[in-house]
Order: C-alpha cells, then sequence, then structure tokens
C-alpha cells in the first residue's frame, strides 16, 4: 500500500509536470471528454423531450439536444490536433446557444410564476464563458491547459505527501 501510493503521486506529477509543457494535448484530452459530455447531455435531453406530452414539449429543448448532439459527433469523430485547435471554439459556441436556451427557460418558468433565477444564473454564466473562449481561443487554450495541469501537479504532491505520512 505505502509503495503503490509512492508510485501513483510520482506518476500523477509527472504527467502533471508532462501537460503543463504540453497544454495542446490535456486540451484535446479534455475537449474529447467535453464532446462525450455533450453528446451524452443531447442525446438524454432528447429523450426527455420526447418522453414529455406534446404539449410540455420545447422547440428550444428540442434545438438544444439536436445541436448538442452534432458537436459532440463533430468533436468525437475529429483528431486530437484537430482538437485541441477546435474545442475551445466548439465549447465556446455550445456555451452561448446553451446560455440563450437557459435564457429562454427562465422567461417561461416567469410566465407560470416559477423563480427563473437559477435558469437565468447559468444563462449568465454560460454566457460570460462562451463570451471569454469566443473572444480569445488560443489564449483560453494555453490558460485552460495550464490551470489543469497545475491542478494534476497539486494532486500528485498531495498523494507524494500522503504517502510520506504512511512511512
Amino acid at each position: 500500500m505505502k509503495s503503490f501510493t509512492l508510485i501513483s503521486g510520482i506518476l500523477i506529477t509527472l504527467l502533471g509536470v508532462f501537460f503543463f509543457a504540453n497544454p495542446t494535448n490535456l486540451l484535446a484530452i479534455v475537449g474529447w471528454l467535453f464532446a462525450l459530455v455533450m453528446l451524452v447531455s443531447g442525446v438524454s435531453s432528447l429523450m426527455v423531450y420526447f418522453k414529455r406530452d406534446n404539449e410540455k414539449r420545447s422547440f428550444i429543448q428540442l434545438l438544444q439536444s439536436i445541436i448538442s448532439i452534432i458537436f459532440g459527433i463533430i468533436l468525437l469523430s475529429t483528431s486530437a490536433w484537430v482538437l485541441s485547435g477546435v474545442a475551445v471554439t466548439i465549447i465556446a459556441w455550445w456555451l452561448l446557444v446553451s446560455a440563450f436556451t437557459q435564457g429562454f427557460h427562465a422567461y417561461r418558468q416567469r410566465q407560470f410564476g416559477f423563480s427563473g433565477q437559477p435558469a437565468l444564473s447559468i444563462a449568465l454564466i454560460c454566457l460570460v464563458f462562451g463570451l471569454l473562449l469566443f473572444s480569445a481561443p488560443f489564449f483560453s487554450a494555453f490558460l485552460i491547459g495550464r490551470l489543469v495541469a497545475s491542478l494534476i501537479i497539486f494532486a500528485g504532491v498531495s498523494v507524494l505527501s500522503f504517502s510520506f505520512r504512511l512511512w
């Protein structure tokens, strides 16, 4: 157990250092995972859409589902190099579409007397991050890669620190 923890800490830290030196590799992995989440989110939202009664269906939900599925498939079918360059732009577009649909949901909730605050908050967060990513995609890619790599290094050092306490 002690040696496994030590080896894990060393490998995690080295992986973090590698990703810190090569942030585009990390961004390709993050982009692939995000594409998978987009695809699953779109499919599950589409399933919810078709399970509802006709009068409860929303065209906006259908549109968001289809767009999420299309973006997820596009990202999953590209190479790692293209994915690292395109991921930020596609994620930005997806966030902007999500901001619009969440804003629409907030409006509809308010029409029916519910608080639209959670949906409106999500819409504003998606809008801000979408615009930030869209305005500077390469800087965002670099920043995202370095931030996640730093978190991986921190996790590796934490595991190493824990392994030294076990001795």
